[in-house]
Formats: C-alpha cells, structure tokens, sequence
C-alpha cells in the first residue's frame, strides 16, 4: 500500500507517518515546503528520524506548483495536512499567501487526484472551526459556524 503524506515535516504530520510505518506493508511519500509558522529547524528535526527509513520517501517541493502527477502515481491513500495554520492569520497582510497555500493548494491536489483511483482522500481540518474553546475539544464538538466570533 502506497501512501502520500503533504505537510509530512509538521508535528501532526511526521507522528502520522511515523504510524503508518509501523505497519510493514505501507510505503509513505512525505511531501512538505516548510512555509512555517513553525521554524525550520523545528519541523525538519520532526523528520530526522524517519529520512532513513527504507520505506519512506521525502520530498521538499513547493506544492504550488509541484507536478502531483509525478508523486501520485500509484498511491492509494493521500493525507493532506499541508497548509498555513490559524485563522486569524488567513486575514490581513497574510490573505494571499493563505490562499495560495490553503486553498489553491487543495484544489490543485484535488484536481490531480480525481485522474486516479484512490481509496481514500483524507483533508485535515483545523480545530478553529471549533471557534474559540479552553480545555479539550472533542470531535464531537459543535462547529461554529459564525465567523465573525473567531476573531474574538
């Protein structure tokens, strides 16, 4: 089983390939850009321990305008965690590269992906559609649908 993994160098997404090695049949394909929030330095030590694993493969491409078909060929399953976290960065000075990165990314992806036969797609949300919450939130939870309380 072929795996693709975008945003593989975040927290979220270097624990999930991690997991996914555990089970002796999978191949993962890492793809990340590193646009941050987080340093660096950070998210590539998430990927030191897996860059010498014998069946993942890492890739740093800008997923703007990455090829997907060259990476999503003969993949059955996609993660697609990339993208630029938060909220209320995605307004101001931040919108386009919000976009760019959130949005036109996705649907570029999405796109690639309906030329070929997945198993599954699967899209990592974020917990801000949650809205503003203390302590642990559930998946269960209520979404908020107002947008206009996230920025409070």
């Amino acid at each position: 089983m072929k795996i693709l993994v975008t945003g593989a160098a975040g927290f979220i997404g270097s624990n999930l390939v991690e997991r996914l090695l555990e089970d002796q049949k999978v191949k993962v394909i890492g793809i990340d850009s590193f646009i941050g929030p987080t340093p660096e330095t950070i998210t590539r030590q998430n990927l030191k321990p897996l860059l010498d694993h014998p069946r993942f493969t890492f890739y740093e491409e800008d997923l703007v305008t990455i090829n997907w078909g060259t990476y999503l060929a003969g993949v059955d399953y996609v993660y697609h965690l990339a993208g630029m976290p938060g909220v209320r960065s995605s307004w101001g000075v931040e919108f386009n590269r919000y976009v760019t990165n959130n949005i036109d990314v996705t649907q570029r992806l999405l796109e690639a992906c309906k030329h070929i036969p997945l198993k599954k797609f699967i899209y990592s949300s974020t917990s801000s559609v949650y809205g503003e919450k203390t302590g642990k939130v559930s998946e269960d939870a209520s979404l908020r649908t107002d947008v206009s309380l996230w920025n409070h």
